[in-house]
């Protein structure tokens, strides 16, 4: 209405482009950005806008362009580097990505959602000990801005039922979604109530629908300020709060510091320390947060029995087909992960891989080699280690159903490092394909340790690379074993905990119960 009036609004021009962008309008929402810039070429808010457009839509190093015009214009805008930080991580370039992310969290110190996207860096990059710095700075600041915690509760304290909160942006087609909708339908909800708090912007989907149907309430959140997000929580009488999303995006980790429930929790969607001390427990299993990693973080660990995080098989059939190796002639190696877990180290170690499993390929799918931009970077990087094109299969998006079959042209997955893959890693498992993965020294890198442990292959796990290396260019000579393995897995790994979402309810429910119960000893003696 407004641009019927003023058709040369720049600034409501650009409002519109971020709305059209987030229903997938791309050429109408660029098209909105390109003007608003043409009416007002200084102002850096619709150059983040616009980034935040080209991000979305798979198109980073176009972002960067736009970003780095930004950063000439206001060199002092904090969510120019921000949003710099993200487009960098996107396509690989951890340390430049690093470098923008102090940059913005220099330029505005309370500036949390770049915090979480800095810790997130520097789980991936940095030492334990200089990640933990950064947590516990980020935790005083959080701590800081909640101007009141709320002290005492509307609650029973001894009730017939628990009233638990999930906090989450993913309550949809997403990893967190998938883990969720596993598990949830098997609770028992004689003794649990669910409210759910939806922290993003993002449309509904089938799966959101699904998982609805098992919440007593379903909020959202997403535009209210900490404060008001807090008080509508407590006002609930919430008596377990649950965050699913640690430092990736949509989290309200700040709303914790509030405390706005008598328990706080966090797990399924991080891996690390949150930083903020009003978190009660971490969610854990014996791999991803062994005893003697538990300085690791301010939260108390409270390990499942044996794995922390449960698996929905995939809601789309597609049957697994022969060993690719036995009709191509050749070992496929894969890995459908994100390009920003795929750093230098990764690519020098994949790259002695293929140098010794000779005439072997690497494929690798995912989201951002649809642009011939990222296709092109990631060829050169292999370049530098002697990998020439010809070795390397490069793919783009498709549906989840896509995704599956793709894993009918691979023999062995690798999974990238520090940070593995979690959805991927089960899907490739799922569709018959075995995944080399590295145990690590934090959560984060534990997390395929995990997956395989609890898969029943525990052989797959490697200690460091040159062990990486080894069992890769082993495994890849035994297409026997590959093959008998393939056809067996899926069965195998359907009755194991991965998959177990009875038995991993139960686990939770009792996690759930003594996290309160703790609460309960605590009142008694008056703590």
């Amino acid at each position: 209405n407004a641009l019927e009036i003023e058709p040369d609004l720049g600034l409501v021009l650009s409002n519109r482009g971020v709305v059209l962008g987030r229903t997938n309008n791309f050429s109408l929402a660029l098209a909105d950005f390109d003007r608003a810039l043409e009416l007002i070429a200084d102002n850096p808010e619709i150059f983040c806008n616009k980034s935040d457009l080209l991000v979305r839509h798979g198109k980073p190093k176009a972002a960067i362009s736009v970003l780095k015009q930004s950063a000439e214009i206001a060199p002092l805008f904090p969510k120019t580097f921000h949003n710099l930080s993200v487009a960098l991580r996107d396509i690989g370039d951890l340390r430049e990505a690093k470098k923008a992310g102090e940059k913005a969290v220099e330029l505005k110190p309370d500036f949390m959602e770049a915090w979480s996207n800095l810790l997130f860096l520097s789980a991936q990059t940095e030492t334990m000990l200089k990640y933990q710095e950064r947590a516990k700075q980020y935790g005083v600041l959080v701590s800081e801005k909640a101007r009141t915690r709320y002290t005492s509760y509307n609650v029973d304290e001894r009730p017939n039922k628990l009233r638990i909160g999930f906090v989450s942006g993913d309550l949809r087609s997403h990893p967190v979604g998938y883990f969720l909708e596993n598990f949830i339908a098997e609770l028992d909800f004689s003794k649990l109530e669910l409210y759910a708090y939806v922290t993003s912007p993002e449309q509904e989907d089938e799966l959101s629908k699904r998982l609805k149907l098992h919440f007593s309430e379903w909020k959202s959140i997403f535009g209210l300020n900490d404060s008001e997000a807090a008080r509508l929580v407590h006002g609930d009488g919430i008596q377990v709060l649950f965050d699913l999303s640690g430092h990736t995006k949509y989290n309200r980790l700040p709303m914790f510091a509030w405390k706005p429930a008598p328990v706080q929790a966090t797990g399924f969607g991080y891996f690390a320390t949150t930083g903020v001390e009003e978190i009660d427990y971490i969610l854990g299993d014996p791999v991803v947060t062994p005893v003697d990693e538990e300085s690791h973080f301010v939260e108390t660990v409270w390990r499942l029995p044996q794995t922390y995080i449960s698996f929905s098989a995939p809601d789309v059939e597609v049957s697994v087909n022969e060993l690719p190796c036995l009709s191509v002639g050749h070992i496929t190696f894969g890995c459908f992960n994100s390009l920003s877990k795929i750093n230098d180290t990764v690519i020098s170690v994949w790259s002695r891989i293929l140098v010794e499993s000779e005439e072997s390929k690497l494929f690798l799918k995912t989201y951002i080699l649809k642009d011939p931009t990222q296709k092109k970077g990631l060829l050169d990087r292999f370049a530098k280690h002697g990998i020439g094109e010809e070795r390397l299969i490069l793919e783009g998006p498709s549906s989840r159903e896509g995704l599956l079959r793709a894993y009918n042209r691979v023999d062995i997955s690798l999974d990238p490092f520090p940070y593995p893959g979690g959805t991927t890693s089960v899907e490739s498992l799922w569709m018959g394909v075995p995944v080399l993965t590295q145990r690590g020294h934090s959560f984060l890198s534990h997390y395929g340790a995990s997956i395989m442990t609890n898969a029943g292959l525990t052989d797959w796990i490697a200690e460091d690379d040159n062990d990486y290396v080894d069992r890769a260019v082993r495994m890849a000579s035994d297409t026997e074993a590959l093959n008998l393995l393939r056809q067996t897995l899926r069965s195998s790994l359907s009755q194991s905990a991965l998959f177990n979402g009875e038995k991993y309810a139960r686990q939770l429910e009792e996690a759930l119960d003594g996290m309160w119960r703790s609460r309960q000893s605590e009142i008694d003696v008056g703590v």
